[in-house]
Parts: structure tokens; C-alpha cells; sequence
């Protein structure tokens, strides 16, 4: 019984040493492309702004039409490039966020016990609860962007409380 107990913390320890090395690689690899994508914003924006002098464009306008459609063509695209950086970066953003659920569900398993016996139900009625006006009360988006374990762990201490002050 003594060896099954040590066998299935190992198993457990090793488990939890597996999802943090997986999710700091994840961690160190959205950092890295966050830089070079705030890199590439800023590049762009510095290049809109030396095209963007309005007597300049203005003079453009009238003296080289052709030349002042070229000018708005080339900050219309570094403009689209910026958006899709943003846009990028937001996916990435995401990305991270579904790379962490697995390592914050398995904190929550370790660190609570109704979580640990039956992960689905508990999260369900502590989700119910959290959108339940008369209890958490809080939206549906924001509980959906709630990740973090011990934000979740909150939640259902505080679904106990609540229900035990009701009875």
C-alpha cells in the first residue's frame, strides 16, 4: 500500500514537472514573439510617421498628385501591417491562455479536494454559481476569461460560504 502511495506521487510530481516545463517553454515562446511583434508595430509606426508630414502631403497633393497617391497607398499598407500584428498578437495572447488550462486544472486538483474528487461537476456548479446573479453575479465573459487556479479555488470557497449563510 506504502509503494502504491509512492508510486502515484511520483507519478503526480512527475506529471505537474512535465505541464510546468511545457508551459514555461510556452511562456518563454509567446514572450519572445510578443517582442518581435511590438518590434515590427513600432518599426511600422515610425516609418508612418516620417511618410506622414502634412504640408509635405499637402504640397504632394498639389504638385505630384502621383506621388502623394503612392505616399497614402504606402501608410494605408504599414497601417494594415500594424492591425495584423495586433491582430496576431491577440491570437497569440489566446494561445497562451488554452496553454495554461491544463497546468491550472491540475493545481486546482491538487489544491482542492471536491476538484480532485470530481473536477467536472464541482467546475459546473461553481461556473452556475459564479453567473447566478443572486450569487457571484459576474458575467459570462469575464468568468470566461478566468484562468488562474486560485481565482477558480476563490470562487468555489466562496459558493460554500454561500451556500452554508443560506441555510
Amino acid at each position: 500500500m506504502q509503494a502504491d502511495y509512492t508510486r502515484k506521487t511520483q507519478e503526480l510530481a512527475d506529471s505537474r514537472k512535465q505541464l510546468e516545463g511545457q508551459h514555461t517553454a510556452i511562456l518563454n515562446e509567446h514572450q519572445q514573439r510578443t517582442g518581435q511583434l511590438a518590434q515590427l508595430a513600432n518599426a511600422l509606426q515610425v516609418e508612418i510617421n516620417s511618410l506622414n508630414n502634412p504640408a509635405e502631403l499637402q504640397q504632394l497633393a498639389h504638385d505630384d498628385p502621383g506621388e502623394y497617391s503612392k505616399r497614402m497607398l504606402q501608410m494605408q499598407h504599414r497601417q494594415q501591417m500594424i492591425s495584423a500584428a495586433h491582430q496576431q498578437q491577440q491570437q497569440l495572447d489566446a494561445a497562451q491562455q488554452q496553454a495554461r488550462v491544463p497546468y491550472e486544472r491540475q493545481a486546482l486538483v491538487e489544491k482542492n479536494k471536491a476538484f480532485a474528487e470530481s473536477f467536472d461537476s464541482t467546475y459546473q456548479s461553481v461556473g452556475e454559481w459564479v453567473l447566478d446573479p443572486a450569487g457571484g453575479g459576474l458575467s459570462p465573459d469575464i468568468w470566461n476569461g478566468v484562468y488562474d487556479h486560485r481565482f477558480v479555488d476563490i470562487a468555489h470557497k466562496a459558493m460554500l460560504w454561500d451556500k452554508m449563510q443560506r441555510e
